[in-house]
């Protein structure tokens, strides 16, 4: 099972950049600061979704019982 996190992020415009007269390299700094945090927030989501299914499978495992066919 593979999971996606919808995220919605939002990226100014170079226009809007220059108007609001934001240092190439402040904008690169915060854009950089937000990618990670991405990273770091789907790496999260990842390992609560492998917790919740080998929490799931632990729980059907105590309940299936074995027979022989």
């Amino acid at each position: 099972m593979e999971v996606i996190v919808l995220i919605e992020t939002e990226i100014p415009l170079l226009r809007v950049i220059i108007e609001s007269q934001i240092p190439e390299l402040e904008w690169t700094k915060a854009r950089h600061k937000e990618l990670v945090m991405l990273d770091e927030s789907s790496l999260r989501a990842l390992h609560d979704v492998k917790l919740y299914q080998a929490w799931i499978l632990k729980a059907f495992n105590k309940k299936v019982e074995l027979r022989d066919l």
